[in-house]
Protein backbone atom coordinates (compact mmCIF):
# COMPACT_ATOMS: atom_id res chain seq x y z
CA UNK A 1 0.00 0.00 0.00
CA UNK A 2 2.85 2.39 0.80
CA UNK A 3 4.30 1.92 -2.69
CA UNK A 4 1.02 2.58 -4.50
CA UNK A 5 0.75 5.52 -6.87
CA UNK A 6 -2.08 7.21 -4.97
CA UNK A 7 -0.28 6.93 -1.62
CA UNK A 8 2.91 8.38 -3.05
CA UNK A 9 0.92 11.13 -4.76
CA UNK A 10 -0.83 11.90 -1.48
CA UNK A 11 2.56 12.31 0.21
CA UNK A 12 4.04 14.41 -2.64
CA UNK A 13 1.15 16.67 -3.73
CA UNK A 14 -2.11 16.63 -1.80
CA UNK A 15 -3.89 19.09 -4.13
CA UNK A 16 -3.25 16.89 -7.15
CA UNK A 17 -4.23 13.77 -5.17
CA UNK A 18 -7.58 15.24 -4.14
CA UNK A 19 -8.11 16.62 -7.68
CA UNK A 20 -7.63 13.16 -9.20
CA UNK A 21 -9.79 11.60 -6.49
CA UNK A 22 -12.57 14.15 -7.14
CA UNK A 23 -12.42 13.56 -10.92
CA UNK A 24 -12.60 9.81 -10.37
CA UNK A 25 -15.60 10.11 -8.06
CA UNK A 26 -17.40 12.45 -10.47
CA UNK A 27 -16.68 10.02 -13.30
CA UNK A 28 -18.12 7.08 -11.36
CA UNK A 29 -21.15 9.15 -10.31
CA UNK A 30 -21.82 10.21 -13.89
CA UNK A 31 -21.63 6.63 -15.14
CA UNK A 32 -23.90 5.35 -12.37
CA UNK A 33 -26.51 8.00 -13.21
CA UNK A 34 -26.27 7.14 -16.93
CA UNK A 35 -24.71 10.37 -18.16
CA UNK A 36 -22.49 9.49 -21.12
CA UNK A 37 -19.00 10.77 -20.40
CA UNK A 38 -16.92 8.09 -22.07
CA UNK A 39 -18.28 5.65 -24.63
CA UNK A 40 -16.47 2.54 -23.40
CA UNK A 41 -18.16 2.64 -19.98
CA UNK A 42 -21.67 3.16 -21.36
CA UNK A 43 -22.76 0.00 -23.14
CA UNK A 44 -26.07 1.43 -24.36
CA UNK A 45 -24.45 2.88 -27.45
CA UNK A 46 -23.40 -0.61 -28.54
CA UNK A 47 -26.47 -2.59 -27.54
CA UNK A 48 -29.00 -1.38 -30.10
CA UNK A 49 -29.05 -3.17 -33.40
CA UNK A 50 -28.32 -0.89 -36.30
CA UNK A 51 -30.97 -1.10 -38.96
CA UNK A 52 -29.95 -1.41 -42.58
CA UNK A 53 -31.32 1.36 -44.77
CA UNK A 54 -33.77 0.32 -47.44
CA UNK A 55 -32.13 2.56 -50.04
CA UNK A 56 -28.96 4.56 -50.47
CA UNK A 57 -28.33 7.90 -52.17
CA UNK A 58 -25.85 7.76 -55.04
CA UNK A 59 -24.45 11.09 -56.21
CA UNK A 60 -23.28 11.98 -59.68
CA UNK A 61 -21.04 14.99 -60.24
CA UNK A 62 -20.92 16.05 -63.88
CA UNK A 63 -20.73 18.88 -66.34
CA UNK A 64 -22.10 19.04 -69.89
CA UNK A 65 -19.60 16.54 -71.28
CA UNK A 66 -18.00 14.54 -68.42
CA UNK A 67 -19.09 12.62 -65.35
CA UNK A 68 -16.70 12.48 -62.43
CA UNK A 69 -15.67 9.04 -61.19
CA UNK A 70 -14.97 9.60 -57.50
CA UNK A 71 -13.78 6.07 -56.72
CA UNK A 72 -10.52 6.23 -58.69
CA UNK A 73 -7.73 8.72 -59.20
CA UNK A 74 -8.15 10.85 -56.07
CA UNK A 75 -6.63 10.86 -52.59
CA UNK A 76 -8.71 9.80 -49.62
CA UNK A 77 -9.11 13.40 -48.48
CA UNK A 78 -10.30 14.57 -51.89
CA UNK A 79 -12.80 11.71 -52.17
CA UNK A 80 -14.06 12.54 -48.68
CA UNK A 81 -14.63 16.22 -49.49
CA UNK A 82 -16.29 15.36 -52.78
CA UNK A 83 -18.76 12.89 -51.20
CA UNK A 84 -19.30 13.67 -47.48
CA UNK A 85 -20.71 17.20 -47.84
CA UNK A 86 -23.21 15.85 -50.36
CA UNK A 87 -24.34 13.12 -47.94
CA UNK A 88 -24.75 15.65 -45.15
CA UNK A 89 -26.58 18.17 -47.34
CA UNK A 90 -28.88 15.53 -48.82
CA UNK A 91 -29.69 14.13 -45.39
CA UNK A 92 -30.38 17.60 -44.06
CA UNK A 93 -32.68 18.42 -46.97
CA UNK A 94 -34.51 15.14 -46.32
CA UNK A 95 -35.01 16.13 -42.66
CA UNK A 96 -32.46 13.61 -41.33
CA UNK A 97 -30.11 15.79 -39.31
CA UNK A 98 -28.24 13.17 -37.26
CA UNK A 99 -26.70 15.69 -34.87
CA UNK A 100 -30.09 17.17 -34.12
CA UNK A 101 -31.59 13.72 -33.47
CA UNK A 102 -28.76 12.83 -31.06
CA UNK A 103 -29.09 16.08 -29.10
CA UNK A 104 -32.89 15.80 -28.90
CA UNK A 105 -32.58 12.26 -27.51
CA UNK A 106 -29.64 12.61 -25.10
CA UNK A 107 -29.80 16.23 -23.94
CA UNK A 108 -33.17 17.75 -24.77
CA UNK A 109 -32.81 20.74 -22.43
CA UNK A 110 -29.36 21.59 -23.78
CA UNK A 111 -30.65 21.16 -27.32
CA UNK A 112 -33.54 23.57 -26.76
CA UNK A 113 -31.19 26.12 -25.19
CA UNK A 114 -28.58 25.77 -27.92
CA UNK A 115 -31.00 25.70 -30.86
CA UNK A 116 -30.81 29.47 -31.23
CA UNK A 117 -26.99 29.41 -31.31
CA UNK A 118 -26.68 26.38 -33.59
CA UNK A 119 -25.76 27.36 -37.14
CA UNK A 120 -28.42 26.50 -39.65
CA UNK A 121 -27.59 24.71 -42.87
CA UNK A 122 -29.72 25.12 -45.92
CA UNK A 123 -31.82 27.90 -44.41
CA UNK A 124 -31.93 30.63 -45.44
CA UNK A 125 -31.23 30.26 -49.13
CA UNK A 126 -28.08 32.39 -48.91
CA UNK A 127 -26.41 29.74 -46.71
CA UNK A 128 -27.33 27.03 -49.20
CA UNK A 129 -25.79 29.16 -51.95
CA UNK A 130 -22.62 29.53 -49.87
CA UNK A 131 -22.40 25.74 -49.51
CA UNK A 132 -23.00 25.01 -53.19
CA UNK A 133 -20.56 27.72 -54.21
CA UNK A 134 -17.87 26.33 -51.91
CA UNK A 135 -18.44 22.76 -53.08
CA UNK A 136 -18.44 23.76 -56.77
CA UNK A 137 -15.15 25.61 -56.28
CA UNK A 138 -13.69 22.56 -54.50
CA UNK A 139 -14.80 20.26 -57.32
CA UNK A 140 -13.41 22.62 -59.97
CA UNK A 141 -10.06 23.04 -58.15
CA UNK A 142 -9.43 19.36 -57.36
CA UNK A 143 -10.83 17.64 -60.43
CA UNK A 144 -10.80 18.20 -64.16
CA UNK A 145 -14.46 19.28 -64.33
CA UNK A 146 -15.20 22.69 -65.78
CA UNK A 147 -18.28 24.83 -65.19
CA UNK A 148 -21.25 24.42 -65.29
CA UNK A 149 -21.17 21.70 -62.60
CA UNK A 150 -24.26 19.64 -61.82
CA UNK A 151 -24.80 17.28 -58.87
CA UNK A 152 -27.59 14.75 -59.14
CA UNK A 153 -28.80 12.18 -56.64
CA UNK A 154 -30.56 8.89 -57.23
CA UNK A 155 -31.87 6.41 -54.69
CA UNK A 156 -30.74 2.83 -55.19
CA UNK A 157 -31.35 -0.39 -53.28
CA UNK A 158 -29.71 -3.79 -53.25
CA UNK A 159 -32.14 -6.65 -53.83
CA UNK A 160 -31.02 -10.22 -54.48
CA UNK A 161 -27.42 -9.02 -54.82
CA UNK A 162 -28.44 -6.67 -57.65
CA UNK A 163 -28.40 -2.89 -57.72
CA UNK A 164 -31.93 -1.57 -58.27
CA UNK A 165 -32.70 2.08 -58.99
CA UNK A 166 -35.63 3.11 -56.84
CA UNK A 167 -36.02 6.71 -58.04
CA UNK A 168 -35.12 8.73 -61.11
CA UNK A 169 -32.11 11.05 -60.83
CA UNK A 170 -32.91 14.49 -59.46
CA UNK A 171 -30.71 17.58 -59.40
CA UNK A 172 -29.37 18.35 -55.93
CA UNK A 173 -27.65 21.55 -57.03
CA UNK A 174 -25.90 23.12 -59.99
CA UNK A 175 -23.38 25.93 -60.42
CA UNK A 176 -22.98 27.86 -63.65
CA UNK A 177 -19.90 29.84 -62.64
CA UNK A 178 -17.45 30.16 -59.74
Amino acid sequence: MKNSFLYLLYKQDRKLFFGILLCGMLHVLANVTGFQITPFFVWGMYSAKEESPTSYPVFSIANASDTLTISTGYSDNTRFYLQAPLLFAYGYLQGKDEQQQWWEKHAPSWYQEGITRRPSFGHPKSEWNLFTGWHARYIHKHTSLKYPIRVTVQQVAIQNHQLVKTSPPSILWHADKP
